[in-house]
């Protein structure tokens, strides 16, 4: 017996030696135990960069962006202007003056001053989303009034670069924190609210630009692939969020498709349904069997823009409609997976948005991200949430903002806390299911800071307007929230 098992006789025979060879053996044992996971995780959130490389800019200058590749345009971008220079950079703001009177969108010394900013606040955030508009409002204006021999294809390609310099300046600021980024309305490759969707007939070069630099930042080879495989069609894309999420998906919509003004497909485009695929790719998407949670991540958010329904219809009626069918919501709605959370942007300010079931419960919580860009008179924002990766929930955030416009002050101040401001224990349906409850009761507190932090004065003089914006998906939903008379419905 001896000879079979000597392990075992030296641990009879011998039990002090067994205590010690045990207590030596045990902190290896301990440490091959995983760790659990984090109650929460940090994510940056942004938006609406806008960002403008005409801005400041020389015609030698802007041939070398031209010719470089975006990974080279610091060089460029980041030297200061001469005196000698001066007079032809205000040559060029005149001649593009018509395109943009306010020339306040992203200079290269916002945008950097942003990403200095949000790694000061949080250096390694598990990853960044950005709700769309990578590019300067009126982009092809631009172009066409201040690069010699413009084309088609080279304004193409320069918007894609353009959009890709974003990508990398957050990539090269947080290199180990994945991007995943939205496109928007102004994130074409010919203008403004129009776009094409690709198919067996009709490439998208600007979509195949994009996509490369998209699936790079996102730093996994399986995103990666996803990415390749379907941007280039619409600019949808989805992606598995990363551990310590688990079995999470993030779908990424370009639903610049289903804006309420969307112009069409670029000239010569050939005519397809984007809106009918876009959507039944989407509910492909959350039919996904494998997967727990979702997140999904547009532009454009579906029901009512109440800044501009208030801007340009007095009283808040009729509703300035987002989009021009009711199908993104409606999918939203019915669907029986777990959406935790949707995240967009556009219109620039901090705001709440609650699609509600047939019962009128919270179903979707959706959140609009401030904007970098100053454009619609709102100081350049930034959000640090705190997320629980188990359940894919969005506990709490903090809102940053910068003390001037341009951020050339490099200032930038703490805001708010989600948490603090309005006092709920997560941002999930059902606590904005309450929250927006307390809204509609008079609940002055919480409507006060609402109105400061969305950042607009219309908010406080047309409170109940901003109210059935928030909870009202639909723009006959608002009309009927808002006491508007009686609108023809999409379908």
């Amino acid at each position: 017996m001896g000879i079979r098992y000597p392990k075992f006789e030296v641990s009879m025979r011998h039990p002090l030696i067994c205590l010690l060879l045990l207590a030596a053996a045990l902190p290896a044992v301990l440490a091959q135990k995983p760790a659990p996971p984090p109650a929460t995780v940090q994510v940056l959130m942004l938006s609406d960069f806008h960002f403008d490389p005409f801005r400041a800019i020389t015609d030698a200058r802007l041939q070398q962006l031209i010719k470089a590749p975006p990974e080279q345009w610091s060089a460029t971008l980041g030297k200061p202007i001469s005196s000698a220079e001066q007079a032809e950079v205000a040559l060029a703001a005149k001649k593009e003056g018509h395109c943009d009177g306010t020339r306040t969108d992203t200079d290269y010394a916002l945008l950097m001053s942003s990403l200095t900013a949000e790694q000061s606040k949080l250096a390694a955030p598990l990853f960044i989303t950005v709700s769309g508009d990578l590019i300067t409002h009126n982009f092809k204006c631009k172009y066409y009034s201040l690069v010699t021999n413009p084309t088609a294809a080279g304004l193409s390609d320069f918007a894609a670069k353009t959009a890709a310099l974003v990508a990398l300046k957050l990539n090269a600021a947080f290199p180990k924190s994945p991007v995943y980024l939205a496109l928007g309305n102004n994130d074409s490759g010919c203008d403004d609210y129009f776009e094409t969707e690709a198919n067996k007939k009709l490439d998208n070069p600007y979509f195949d630009q994009v996509a490369k630099v998209f699936a790079a930042v996102a730093l996994d080879s399986d995103n990666a692939k996803s990415i390749l495989a379907t941007l280039p069609m619409r600019g949808d894309y989805s992606v598995l969020l990363p551990k310590p999420f688990a079995d999470t998906k993030l779908i990424v919509l370009q639903d610049l498709f289903e804006s309420a003004i969307y112009k069409g497909p670029c000239a010569g485009a050939y005519p397809v349904d984007a809106v009918g695929a876009q959507i039944a790719w989407l509910k492909k998407q959350l039919g996904d069997t494998k997967v727990k949670h979702f997140w999904i991540m547009a532009h454009i958010p579906p029901g009512v823009d109440p800044y501009n329904t208030i801007h340009y219809n007095q009283g808040g009626c009729p509703a300035n409609a987002t989009l021009s069918t009711d199908d993104l919501a409606d999918t939203l709605r019915s669907s029986t997976s777990d959406i935790e959370l949707v995240l967009y942007g556009h219109t620039h300010m901090d705001e709440m948005r609650l699609i509600r079931d047939s019962s009128g419960n919270g179903k979707v919580a959706g959140r609009l991200n401030p904007s970098i860009t100053a454009w619609t008179g709102n100081y350049p924002s930034f959000t640090v949430a705190e997320v629980n990766p188990a359940k894919a929930l969005l506990v709490d955030f903090t809102v940053y903002r910068s003390s001037d416009k341009t951020g050339s002050s490099g200032n930038w101040d703490y805001k708010y806390t989600y948490s603090g401001a309005y006092g709920q224990p997560d941002y999930s349906a059902a606590s904005l299911d309450t929250l927006t409850n307390i809204f509609k009761n008079g609940g002055s507190k919480r409507v006060a800071a609402y109105q400061k932090y969305y950042q607009s004065s219309p908010a406080k003089s047309n409170w109940n307007a901003y109210l059935c914006a928030i909870v009202s998906d639909t723009p006959t939903k608002y009309d009927a929230c808002n006491s508007c008379p009686a609108r023809t419905p999409f379908h």
